[in-house]
């Protein structure tokens, strides 16, 4: 499933939001934006749609982060006022081996605490492939801290009497 890149609602959370990946990896991908962002202050009146557009034509920067399971993604900062993030439509999940993970050249004899050089990376084949298909599951659980700014539901927009049987869902 994707989740399209944008930016969480300046107005309602506060500077640092926290992502913990759970079950399956994934890549999120964030994106700057060649046209920053309009950021204003919490709290003025205007309407927060506009501020905080998520519309963009063009990138300056794509960066593609591996979550692991059990990985913890904290957005602030540029990160987080800069950088729109969603998760996009991979098909396949490229996990790395480990970064200690090294063989060591036929040829030399040496131990590697002998010989770091001789020490080189490992090939692709080690890289573990991992499909997003029908089994594929993900849980995230995001953290923010809402602010007393954000905007909230008016009267005129409760739709809480439009559900008539809720046990239908």
């Amino acid at each position: 499933m994707e989740i399209a890149s944008h930016f969480e609602d300046f107005d309602a959370f506060g500077p640092v939001i926290l992502t913990i990946s759970l079950i399956s990896p994934l890549y999120m991908t964030l994106k700057k934006p060649t046209t920053a962002p309009t950021i204003v202050e919490p709290g003025s009146n205007s309407d927060s749609n506009n501020n905080n557009n998520n519309a963009c034509d063009s990138y300056d920067d794509v960066v593609k982060i591996l979550l692991e399971p059990g990985s913890l993604l904290i957005l602030k900062d540029d990160a987080r006022f800069k950088y729109r993030h969603g998760i996009g439509k991979y098909k396949w999940i490229d996990i790395p081996p480990p970064k200690n993970q090294y063989w060591q050249s036929e040829d030399d004899e040496s131990s590697p605490s002998e010989n770091p050089e001789a020490l080189l990376p490992t090939t692709a084949a080690s890289v573990t492939r991992i499909k997003r298909g029908d089994s594929y599951r993900r849980v995230s659980l995001t953290i923010r801290h809402l602010l007393s700014t954000r905007r909230k539901v008016q009267d005129k927009e409760d739709e809480s009497d439009t559900i008539k049987d809720p046990s239908a869902y």
